[in-house]
C-alpha cells in the first residue's frame, strides 16, 4: 500500500512538497517503502510491521495529489481516483480477508 504513494512522491516530489528539507524527509521515506518491496517474500510480518511507520506517506501524498492539476475538474478527478482507491482496497479486504465478517458494523456474535 505504501509503494504507490512513493512512487507518485519520487516523481512528483518538487510539486508535492516544495520545501527542500521536508522534501529530504519524504523522499527518504519513499525510498525505503519501496525496499520493503523485495523483502516481502523474505520476512512478511517484519515488513508489515515496519510498513505501518510509513502509513504517513500516503497521508501525505494523496492529500497533496490535487496539486498536481492545473484545471479544477482534473483535481476533481484526482480526488475521486483516490476515494476509488480506497474503496477498492476495502473492498478487497472485506471480500478475502480471514476475519473480515468481525469487523462489518452491527454482526454482534449473540444476536
Amino acid at each position: 500500500m505504501n509503494a504507490v504513494p512513493a512512487v507518485l512522491f519520487l516523481i512528483f516530489r518538487k510539486r508535492l512538497a516544495p520545501d527542500r528539507v521536508e522534501r529530504k524527509l519524504w523522499v527518504w521515506m519513499a525510498l525505503f517503502a519501496i525496499a520493503c518491496i523485495p523483502l516481502v517474500s523474505q520476512a512478511s510480518t517484519a515488513v508489515d510491521r515496519v510498513a505501518l511507520y510509513f502509513i504517513p506517506l500516503q497521508l501525505f501524498v494523496f492529500s497533496r495529489i490535487a496539486r498536481l492539476a492545473v484545471a479544477a475538474r482534473r483535481k476533481g478527478i484526482l480526488v475521486v481516483s483516490v476515494m476509488a482507491y480506497y474503496a477498492a482496497v476495502q473492498l478487497v479486504w472485506l471480500n478475502f480477508a480471514t476475519h473480515s465478517q468481525y469487523w462489518i458494523p452491527y454482526r454482534i456474535v449473540w444476536l
